[in-house]
């Protein structure tokens, strides 16, 4: 169910303008970012925050339920047990792929591009969150990544202002690239893509998403628990790992 991209570009046109009229970036109750991604998925505001099962949900339509989480997954523990059983349940999880820096000072500054970029590696800590949820048929989880502004105050501790400034607001400029994970088959296509060497240890898995020791082992914790990957011996110190249905094939 990816969103869609006209539809994100009339939900964006609509939140900055409701944003330049009430006073400027950071004034919204609502951070822009959570409102564009929701009225993207659901234009109709009459069907957004509907209370179902003791729960409200993001967005309630014929289509389903819909969540969209840009951090927090913990807020979901609740909400899918319950949900789950009524209707399809799509979670919207936007995630920044480059990040445009331009700090709020009342003048435009020149753009200046970040070098981060978002990576699947971004998404372990949150889907471990809800790993025992994440095959359930009724459930389907879309990775949005997203080119994004960041508004900043210059109020940091160096001369320019920019050190250790504070972040007003992050604005979503386009959808760079979606991923829909669904069944087994996509989780294991995309966090046990082919490149990657088996058997494999943590180290490597790192090495091979270019992230934390700690973000590529709570990778792997997921998957064992899907029963996509498992622990098949040592290599020095380290743990091996390998894909589960090729190790079945082989008995």
């Amino acid at each position: 169910m990816p969103l869609d991209e006209r539809a994100f570009a009339e939900a964006r046109r609509r939140v900055l303008g409701e944003t330049t009229t009430s006073g400027g970036i950071g004034t919204l109750g609502e951070k822009a970012l959570h409102r564009i991604i929701k009225l993207t998925a659901e234009p109709d505001e009459s069907r957004h925050e509907i209370k179902v099962a003791g729960c409200v949900a993001d967005v309630l339509n014929e289509d389903g339920i819909t969540e969209i989480q840009t951090a927090n997954f913990s807020h979901l523990l609740p909400k899918l047990p319950k949900f789950l059983p009524l209707c399809p349940v799509h979670i919207a999880y936007p995630s920044p792929n480059e990040r445009w820096i331009d700090p709020e000072t009342g003048e435009m500054t020149e753009r200046r591009r970040s070098p981060k970029k978002g990576s699947i590696a971004d998404a372990f800590r949150e889907l471990y969150t809800v790993r025992n949820c994440l095959l359930d048929e009724r459930l389907t989880l879309s990775l949005v990544f997203l080119n994004v502004e960041d508004y900043r105050l210059r109020n940091g501790w160096d001369k320019t202002g920019k050190r250790g400034s504070h972040k007003v607001e992050r604005l979503p400029l386009s959808i760079e690239r979606q991923i829909t994970l669904k069944t087994a088959d996509d989780y294991r296509a995309v966090f046990l893509p082919a490149d990657l060497p088996r058997p494999f240890t943590v180290g490597q898995y790192r090495k091979y998403w270019h992230t934390t020791y700690r973000a590529a082992y709570t990778g792997i914790r997921i998957l064992t628990d899907l029963h996509l990957l498992e622990r098949i011996g040592k290599q020095g110190r380290e743990y091996l790992f390998s894909d589960a249905s090729e190790n079945s094939e082989s008995l």
